[in-house]
């Protein structure tokens, strides 16, 4: 979403899928994790102004405890996997 396009093939799929799911995001209850929002800072400035501007409207998750990483996600997949839910799901 705020990357540059990718170079590869793969890659500009996976921005697409991105893109499409971000299109449809209303339809869930967005957070994100201190560490995200921390990941969201680094970099060059610009770029972390954009990727901060995405996230602009979450909820930022409280880290009350230390859990056991259950089912882990390679660095390179999105982070919505585990960070939304359908609305009304409560």
């Amino acid at each position: 979403m705020t990357a540059r396009p990718s170079k590869t093939i793969v890659g500009a799929a996976h921005q697409q899928l991105t893109l499409a799911w971000w299109a449809q995001r209303s339809d869930y209850e967005l957070v994100v994790s201190g560490v995200v929002w921390q990941e969201c800072t680094a970099g060059d400035p610009e770029a972390a102004r954009r990727r901060l501007a995405a996230l602009d409207g979450l909820s930022v998750l409280v880290r009350k405890r230390s859990l056991p990483i259950l089912n882990p996600v390679p660095p390179d997949h999105l982070h919505t996997r585990g960070a939304s839910r359908r609305r009304g799901n409560r």
